[in-house]
């Protein structure tokens, strides 16, 4: 086989492997029952995570965004959360379907505001609920109301788990505490007493 073969055959295969995948664009969103009760602590998507921090509100709408665009669509989603009123962590993984790709490019290239269309943008939203179940939805608008017309489909949900991170025992034992981190350092003293001993057997400093 001579060279000019050999080159020839290479740029075809790069050209049906960039024809055969199909561009990939959408955002991530976030929100709450409840949006100032409950703080995302970690979201991850496959490998992928995306900030964490305040959310939006309400179910089903992306008030509180990434800005990152991937290349393709998660399989998994893993995220822990904080539940500032009752001072209690939950976490919660989702499986999302095969066709999770194919759903997303059934959505209608505009949504409608006050009857008029816009430009529709493909949107991931995780919302966490005061049942602590955790539903994502595909939309092609981040945002629904009585004057909004868009598509939003539900793709996967989750019950979520309470569980104690260490780090967050761990701050119980320094410093002032907030409002949110007292009431849940009031629901662990057994794991507080726990990681304290840890510290004094490993001979670092025992806060107080």
């Amino acid at each position: 086989m001579n060279t000019r073969y050999k080159i020839s055959l290479i740029i075809l295969s790069l050209t049906l492997l960039t024809a055969c995948a199909r561009k990939v664009n959408y955002q991530f969103g976030y929100s709450a029952e409840e949006s100032r009760r409950y703080t995302l602590v970690k979201a991850q998507f496959d490998n992928t995570g995306t900030p964490g921090g305040s959310l939006g509100c309400c179910i089903g709408d992306g008030g509180s965004g990434a800005s990152m665009f991937p290349d393709r669509y998660p399989k998994t989603g893993y995220f822990e959360w904080f539940d500032t009123k009752e001072g209690h962590y939950y976490r919660a993984a989702l499986t999302y379907p095969k066709n999770l790709q194919a759903i997303a490019e059934r959505l209608p290239d505009e949504y409608f505001v006050s009857n008029k269309p816009s430009s529709a943008f493909l949107i991931l939203i995780t919302s966490f609920t005061n049942d602590k179940q955790v539903i994502s939805f595909m939309a092609n608008a981040a945002f629904g109301d009585d004057h909004i017309r868009r598509e939003i489909v539900e793709v996967a949900r989750a019950q979520g788990e309470r569980f104690i991170p260490e780090f967050a025992v761990a701050n119980c034992t320094y410093g002032e505490r907030s409002e949110a981190l007292h009431r849940f350092c009031n629901n662990v003293p057994e794991e507080i007493a726990a990681y304290r001993a840890k510290l004094k057997a490993e001979g670092k400093a025992n806060p107080q």
